[in-house]
């Protein structure tokens, strides 16, 4: 469902309902959010919550030591606002450069199934509902970034201007 919301809120909620896996894991759990990418956007959150949390699922189910971050910026490819890049890296096992390669070609509409389980068609679904795209890179050994950009609409000022409709009325 489309609506407005906080980008900066919703990454803070969204990643600490992994807070307590990220204890009990002894895994650090942290985010990036660049100054550059506005806070208020229109867009489906919902998509963007299934996504970025099955995203953050699998960095959980790959990673034993060292950390997880969700970092956001503004899609270098489309400085147009609302163009918005969501990475989550982690210091996990890493993907082969093979796999990567299959995983890219099926995100980019190759027909090749993604891997059972690991919830990145429906990623992949999501991201695509949000205009967007999804890719992977990685080395053995050395973890693993997914990443995916969106197309939100931009709400003017951010969202901290006053609609048409809003005036201040002395009474």
């Amino acid at each position: 469902m489309s609506g407005a919301f906080n980008l900066e809120e919703f990454i803070d909620l969204t990643t600490d309902i992994f807070f307590d896996q990220a204890v009990e894991k002894g895994l650090r759990l942290s985010t990036y959010i660049c100054p550059d990418v506005q806070s208020s956007y229109l867009g489906d959150e919902d998509a963007l919550r299934q996504a970025l949390v099955k995203l953050l699922e699998n960095a959980f189910a790959h990673t034993e030591e060292g950390g997880i971050q969700v970092a956001v910026e503004p899609d270098p490819d489309e400085p147009i606002p609302g163009a918005v890049l969501i990475r989550v890296s982690d210091t996990g096992e890493g993907i082969p450069l093979e796999q990567q390669q299959r995983l890219n070609a099926s995100f980019a509409g190759d027909d090749s199934p993604l891997a059972e389980g690991s919830g990145l068609a429906t990623v992949k679904e999501q991201v695509a509902l949000m205009g967007g795209t999804l890719g992977v890179k990685g080395e053995p050994g050395k973890g693993a970034i997914f990443w995916f950009t969106t197309r939100f609409q931009a709400k003017p000022c951010g969202g901290h201007c006053k609609s048409e409709g809003d005036h201040d009325h002395d009474h």
